[in-house]
């Protein structure tokens, strides 16, 4: 059977969560650890300072750090799937076969993007006050592959973006 919905609060415990089948999921921690696997429509992450570890294909994944770390692992090679990550100072790890939308917004946190199958292709952007990001060694603002069907949106203030393609 599939659960509706799952919301889970904490204000320093750890939560691990794996082999769940849900619509959505909404976790919330001040310090704690996450680590979030199974199967859910939706995903809605909050944590002040704690790291969060995310695996599976969600359709539609919200992360928001304030200075805790990001680890994002997604399979999913086919379908349209959302990831969305907000950081203060947490630095963003995003390990995928494939993207077809990926929005990272950081101040001074670092984003590193690994990335298997690009499929169709893809668009990068940058909007930065001091950060750079590198593509495969090639240093821009705007890097485009294939026919840039995917869409890939970073905003820092420092912080830098590297993206490597397998």
């Amino acid at each position: 059977f599939k659960i509706d919905t799952l919301d889970f609060d904490s204000s320093s415990g750890d939560l691990d969560i794996d082999g769940v089948v849900a619509n959505e999921l909404d976790a919330d921690t001040a310090s704690g650890k996450m680590k979030i696997g199974g199967v859910f429509e939706k995903v809605d992450i909050d944590s002040a300072s704690g790291d969060v570890e995310v695996f599976g294909d969600h359709k539609e994944l919200n992360v928001d750090c304030v200075s805790g770390r990001a680890e994002i692992h997604r399979y999913a090679l086919e379908g349209y799937y959302s990831t969305n990550v907000c950081t203060v100072s947490g630095d963003v790890y995003i390990h995928a076969n494939a993207l077809s939308h990926l929005d990272v917004e950081t101040v001074s946190g670092n984003v590193y993007v690994d990335m298997k199958d690009y499929g169709d292709g893809f668009v990068a952007v940058l909007d930065t006050v001091s950060g750079s990001m590198t593509c495969n060694g090639s240093r821009g603002d705007r890097y485009t592959l294939g026919n840039g069907t995917a869409r890939f949106d970073f905003e820092t203030v420092s912080g830098n973006v590297t993206i490597n393609l397998r």
